[in-house]
């Protein structure tokens, strides 16, 4: 598959995955003692699927929110703006709705913005918002 130079990608940092890994190696010594603590393995294991699966992608035509199990598409036409809360970043879409932008923090914005090729303009409240 073919890498598009357009997008950008926002993921968790690799010290996530690698504390899943090492939890997951911990959890081996738990889960092999009886049976029944065998299930304890798939903890570590989903954090780990979630930590690399999570994040977001930007293109000049969109924002791809990925989750652990599904993917959704935003066209920058959709988005209104951005609320950045704490360390938290969420896009505030035209019909009202929120949606949180996972691996994306504040001092990320101006690169989400230029890599969606848009405009930044900034609120009152010193919110990011597409123009």
């Amino acid at each position: 598959m073919a890498r598009n130079p357009d997008v950008v990608k926002f993921r968790q940092p690799v010290a996530v995955p690698i504390a899943c890994l090492i939890l997951l190696v911990g959890s081996a010594a738990v889960a092999g003692q009886t049976w029944w603590t065998a299930p304890l393995m798939l903890i570590p294991l989903a954090l780990f699927v979630y930590a690399l699966r999570t994040g977001v992608d930007v293109s000049p035509d969109w924002i791809r929110v990925r989750s652990a199990v599904t993917n959704r598409s935003l066209p920058w036409s959709q988005v209104a703006g951005f609320d950045a809360e704490g360390r938290r970043v969420a896009a505030k879409l035209t019909d009202g709705n929120v949606v949180r932008l996972p691996a994306v923090q504040p001092g990320d914005l101006a690169r989400l913005l230029r890599a969606g090729r848009q405009d930044v303009a900034e609120n009152d409240d010193g919110n990011a918002t597409t123009s």
